[in-house]
């Protein structure tokens, strides 16, 4: 086992969470084409980490979107295999500390030999 792989092992004994990876494909239903969801890879072990608030609004606190939803904009980084490959646009679902949250992917991933990070943002609203 060489140096990498001592490192990548150790890096993966960090990952506490469970992922899903779902894609967007068209799909023609009738006359119509629509996206649809697709799981493309499912419990993938990885670990989320470094949040950050974003407020849409003035002062950084957010916004009431339509006077009943509060929009906030959470950013974390997500730590996972260098193999798995996650599109841009996919959607992930992480499943750590019994909490689990919808992610869309809003960066290109960072890969190293041992394993890759990806900013996400969370989906789900305030």
């Amino acid at each position: 086992m060489g140096g990498f792989d001592l490192a990548r092992q150790a890096a993966e004994s960090l990952y506490y969470g469970r992922c899903t990876i779902v894609e967007f494909g068209k799909v023609k239903v009738g006359a119509e084409t629509r996206l649809e969801p697709k799981v493309v890879e499912k419990d993938i072990a990885c670990r989320l980490s470094g949040r950050t608030y974003n407020g849409t609004g003035s002062r950084g606190k957010g916004f009431w979107d339509n006077g009943m939803t509060m929009n906030v904009d959470y950013v974390q980084r997500l730590f996972l295999n260098p193999d798995v490959e996650i599109k841009l646009g996919s959607r992930i679902i992480v499943e750590q500390d019994g909490v689990v949250h919808e992610f869309e992917q809003c960066a290109e991933p960072a890969r190293y030999k041992t394993h890759q990070s990806v900013d996400v943002r969370r989906v789900d609203k305030a």
